[in-house]
């Protein structure tokens, strides 16, 4: 197989930095958001489910991330990203729903409410577990075949690490504006569509990027040279 030309591998790279840095500033500002909305939703103003969701994505992050990586390192690398993308983008939107249903339920003391905001934590922490399962994907897959060659390969990941460096910086400052200029169910449509349309523009870049790039769809494990 031909190696992949400078010009169109800096296309390819520039596109998918593009999309990598939308996709994980939306996904960044939802979960920013998340806390805020289930203390919105408690009655009794306390943090304790905001505690509980972060306690349960964390700890799920570390249980379950030894798993995700086994199965992304095992499995193709479309296929992979591509799951793990589309679960990501439902798994938003329910928790988009959830939490309209919720805010529109009002802050009255009851199992109803309570159910919500346990669902909410649910479809958010499931949501994370897609999140990494792209992440590792993306960052530790097909970047390798993207960027081949020691010097390449060591920028091109600087790059996506400085990609997310910058959305954890910016995430929490967009966000935080949306909610001084936005109702909370106003704020929480805005970051859903908003991720769930980098999710879909997202995946036809990468289904573009993969058609054009044979050394993808050699199997894991064998030279893509």
């Amino acid at each position: 197989e031909l190696p992949l030309q400078p010009q169109h591998q800096r296309a390819k790279l520039g596109a998918l930095y593009a999309g990598w840095f939308l996709i994980s500033l939306t996904d960044r500002m939802w979960q920013f958001s998340v806390p805020f909305f289930l203390l919105t939703m408690d009655s009794l103003d306390s943090m304790r489910f905001a505690t509980i969701y972060a306690l349960v994505v964390g700890a799920s992050n570390v249980i379950s991330g030894p798993i995700i990586g086994y199965v992304v390192d095992r499995s193709g690398r479309r296929r992979t990203v591509t799951i793990a993308l589309v679960s990501q983008a439902v798994l938003v939107t329910a928790s988009w729903l959830i939490t309209r249903s919720a805010l529109a339920l009002g802050r009255a003391h009851h199992p109803k409410m309570v159910a919500l905001m346990v669902a909410l934590i649910t479809s958010c922490t499931v949501s994370s577990l897609a999140n990494l399962a792209s992440t590792l994907a993306i960052e530790r897959d097909w970047i390798d075949v993207l960027a081949v060659g020691g010097e390449r390969l060591e920028r091109a990941k600087s790059r996506l690490r400085s990609i997310q460096t910058a959305c954890r910086v910016a995430a929490p400052i967009a966000m935080g504006g949306s909610l001084c200029v936005l109702t909370p169910a106003s704020a929480a449509w805005v970051v859903a569509a908003a991720n769930v349309g980098t999710v879909a523009g997202f995946i036809l870049t990468l289904r573009t990027i993969y058609l054009m790039t044979p050394q993808l769809g050699v199997a894991k494990g064998r030279a893509v040279g």
